[in-house]
């Protein structure tokens, strides 16, 4: 029936915030534990172990700055060093594309959970969003302490960042949950994503300064979420400027992470029934 079918949907809409946040909540504890234990595992058997965890951004940093603060010669606004505003710009990255794709595959890696137990399924991709949050941490801290290393004092716009930070957890969990749920069915949706985050990170200002750009391509790039994250990590780390500044950028990032928000989990309360048959 039509009015069934529209009962339906309205039910599920309503899934993230009151289903989802209330059964997070009960559980929070086991998805604590589920994260620590899913960063523990990622360096069994490595001779560094956690180490990894600073090695691998630190020589991705280096390459970027020997290609373009000395290859490239390139310049930053406001005349900070490069090494600074690629970092402060690749914090958020990192944690953002380290989420979505562990993310994406947290269904298919944890099958056994699926497929066995009454484990709410919905809760898995946000283990891996928590998990790859403890790295970011670890990283903030150690830019933090690079930052007055290197003479930049800290300003009032400093917590500025746990918003950004939310931000960047909501528009994660509406994509992980709708890729998670697709990759159930379809496995080419994690060599679409390693191509999309690629793209991705060029079209957000990481590496070059938006200013570069005619301002048509800029009123383009502004509607990609990234581009208001990252320049609010910026803004809050390197340029002591508040997050009202960019009312309008707020406003198109949100107008993308609702939809997404809802979206995701729409997709993933009509296709989890079939989850345990598909994996």
């Amino acid at each position: 029936m039509p009015g069934q079918s529209s009962a339906g949907v309205k039910s599920i809409m309503l899934w993230m915030p009151v289903n989802f946040a209330a059964r997070a909540l009960r559980l929070r504890w086991t998805i604590w534990l589920m994260a620590k234990r899913e960063l523990v595992s990622r360096y069994v058997g490595t001779l560094g172990g956690p180490v990894w965890v600073i090695i691998q951004p630190l020589v991705t940093v280096a390459v970027y700055w020997l290609v373009f603060a000395v290859g490239f010669r390139a310049h930053t606004p406001s005349g900070v060093p490069f090494v600074y505003y690629f970092l402060s710009g690749y914090l958020p990255w990192l944690f953002f594309s380290e989420a979505l794709n562990t993310g994406a595959n947290s269904i298919v890696s944890k099958s056994y959970i699926v497929k066995k137990t009454i484990f709410p399924s919905d809760v898995l991709p946000l283990v891996c969003i928590l998990s790859a949050s403890i790295l970011h941490l670890v990283l903030g801290l150690i830019f933090i302490a690079f930052l007055l290393a290197g003479g930049f004092g800290l300003s009032i716009f400093l917590p500025e960042i746990l918003y950004f930070y939310v931000c960047l957890l909501c528009l994660l969990l509406g994509l992980t949950l709708m890729l998670s749920s697709l990759y159930v069915f379809n496995r080419d949706v994690g060599q679409v994503l390693s191509v999309a985050l690629n793209l991705w990170f060029w079209i957000t200002p990481i590496a070059w300064s938006s200013d570069i750009l005619p301002s048509k391509v800029q009123a383009i790039l502004a509607w990609n979420p990234l581009f208001y994250v990252v320049e609010g990590y910026r803004a809050a780390l390197v340029y002591h400027l508040p997050f009202w500044n960019d009312i309008n950028g707020a406003a198109r990032f949100w107008a993308v992470a609702l939809p997404s928000l809802l979206v995701g989990g729409f997709v993933f309360q009509r296709l989890k029934p079939d989850f345990a048959d598909a994996l």
